[in-house]
Parts: C-alpha cells; structure tokens; sequence
C-alpha cells in the first residue's frame, strides 16, 4: 500500500474516520498545515471532517506528533471495564507485509494453473480430431474390404453360371476347327493317280 501524500510506501500508517490511510509524518504536516484549532482537520483526500483528539485532552499539546500519537483520551472517569472500547480518532494500524513474497508466488502459480489448463484443453481437442480421423478411416477401410468382398463373391456365381455353357463352347469350338482341318487336307497329284489307273489294267 501506498500513501495518497508522498505516493511512496506506507511509513508507519495511521488510519482516520473516514478509514483512509496515511504515513502518519504526511498526516502530522497535512494538519499543521491545514488546522486552525489544533482539534480538527480534514481528510486530504475526501476533506471529510475529523477530531484529532477527543474532548479530554485538549490540554494536550498544540498540534504535534506527541498530539496524534496519544493512545486514549483521559479515561479517569470512565470504569477501567469499558477502557478498551475507547479509542482514539486517529489510530495506528498495521499492514503484514510478510507475505507479500507468497501471495507474488501463489499468483505466479495461478498463472502457471491456468496456462497449463489452456495447453490441456488444446490438446484434448487436438486429440479427439485425430480420434474422429482415426475412426472414420477405419469405417472407409472396413466398407472398402465388405465391397471387395462381395464383389468377389459376384465374380465366383458368375463363373459358376458360365461354367456348362462355356463346356459347350469349347465342344463346338473343337468340332469346327476339325472341320477346318479336314476341309484344308491337300488333293492328290494327277500323276500319281493315273499310274494308279495303269496298274489296275
């Protein structure tokens, strides 16, 4: 925390009514500056109006330190029972500052938190769209083996139809190429046919 008079950090703070803070040596020469009575002043920051010191020690001293350092007012007359409900306008406060090297950490470590559940939440979707890819080639590589399958499937009843008919192909095929055969057999020669024909007389 920072005082709003010197801007520096808080030096001994003292708080006023309206609770804002001050270094309590910015407050001293904020009201020897600003009072008139030496009894009130005005808060440097709201100019909301404030009692120094009560009632019962306006015999204190003129506005100095010592004056707004007293703890209590004069409490002769007012049951010790009650004496730590009494307290003076302006009151010395204390700020722990001891942590201030922890609450840097666990900041840090919040941060750290949170970056690492960003990376995390990446990383999961990155995961199940390589999941879905995964999955819808396996889908594609199972469809393309069942059409493979039956298409093997077609060809095997096929041949199974074709099979008599294609017996009988081959039978006539074989007939006709006999015919061929015979059809081209060489004619004899006439020479060797008349000799025949001398040998017969």
């Amino acid at each position: 925390m920072s005082c709003s008079i010197c801007l520096s950090k808080l030096k001994d703070p003292v708080s006023i009514p309206c609770g804002h803070v001050y270094c309590t040596d910015c407050l001293t020469n904020h009201v020897t500056a600003t009072s008139s009575d030496g009894f009130t002043s005005t808060c440097p920051s709201c100019r909301e109006s404030f009692n120094m010191v009560r009632p019962e020690v306006r015999t204190a001293p003129s506005l100095s330190l010592r004056a707004l350092t007293v703890p209590v007012p004069q409490l002769t007359c007012l049951p010790k029972k009650f004496h730590q409900y009494v307290i003076p306008n302006i009151r010395r406060i204390y700020i722990d500052t001891r942590h201030d090297g922890q609450r840097k950490k666990l900041a840090a470590s919040e941060a750290r938190v949170k970056a690492l559940e960003a990376d995390k939440e990446r990383l999961m979707a990155e995961c199940e769209r390589h999941i879905a890819a995964a999955r819808a080639h396996s889908r594609g590589e199972t469809d393309a083996l069942l059409r493979a399958e039956a298409l093997e499937n077609e060809l095997v009843l096929t041949r199974k139809k074709r099979g008599p008919r294609d017996s009988r192909d081959r039978a006539s095929s074989a007939r006709a190429q006999s015919k061929v055969r015979q059809n081209e057999a060489p004619l004899p020669h006439p020479r060797s046919t008349s000799n025949r024909r001398k040998q017969q007389h």
